[in-house]
């Protein structure tokens, strides 16, 4: 099985980059924010992980990858900046 995890990561990466809420760009990670970064909402995705489910007659593979959308807001989360930006996700 050919490994697909690095260009699907890109993949990702690119397509996530795109999103906005309120006009303003969503920050977009792989695994973890910097510890130096304090966005108010963002993207993580992680968990990149294939299986070989090839046949004799093609080259397939199984993957999942854990995309999670945060807010950092104190008082009053409607859910509302997770919602819209889930729309825009899936």
């Amino acid at each position: 099985m050919k490994d697909i995890n690095k260009q699907l990561r890109k993949a990702y990466y690119d397509a996530l980059q795109g999103i906005t809420y309120n006009a303003a760009a969503v920050p977009v990670f792989y695994n973890e924010v910097p510890t130096d970064d304090y966005p108010e909402f963002y993207i993580v995705f992680s968990g990149i992980n294939s299986n070989d489910s090839s046949t004799k007659n093609s080259a397939d593979t199984s993957t999942n990858i854990q995309v999670g959308i945060y807010t950092q807001k104190d008082v009053s989360n409607t859910g509302d900046a997770c919602d819209v930006i889930a729309g825009q996700v899936f």
